[in-house]
């Protein structure tokens, strides 16, 4: 988590200077000096939002917005303020990537020939993804 500012109110974002929840890999983020990062707040959402849109990430006592996913340069990125759990970036990264999917099966791509697992090539066959 890093401090970052999301620039101005734009309707329903959450904007300003807030908690930043970085999910993409250190060799994403140095490969494009660009980070995928989440904006987090301290206020509880509503219940019927809990654990569907949200994630509770207790280093920052915040809770970060899985449905406002932003590029953030690296050089805007502010100072460290905590680090999230394996399984607090887990429930953050699995509605995303529920949402990216038209299978809606973790890692599996529905396309006209079938359902492939992601990075499978025309044989069907997975490859390495690096």
């Amino acid at each position: 988590m890093h401090d970052y500012d999301f620039g101005p109110d734009n309707g329903a974002e959450l904007s300003g200077r807030r908690p930043a929840l970085i999910i993409s890999t250190d060799e994403f983020n140095q490969a494009y000096n660009t980070a995928l990062v989440l904006p987090a707040s301290r206020t509880m959402p509503a219940e019927r939002y809990r654990n569907q849109q949200h994630v509770y990430i207790t280093a920052t006592d915040s809770w970060a917005s899985t449905r406002q996913i932003k590029t953030a340069h690296q050089s805007r990125l502010g100072s460290v303020m905590g680090q999230a759990s394996p399984s607090e970036l887990t429930g953050a990264i699995e509605p995303l990537a529920r949402r990216f999917t038209t299978a809606h099966r973790l890692g599996f791509i529905l396309t006209s020939a079938g359902t492939f697992p992601i990075g499978a090539g025309r044989s069907g066959r997975s490859k390495l993804l690096r």
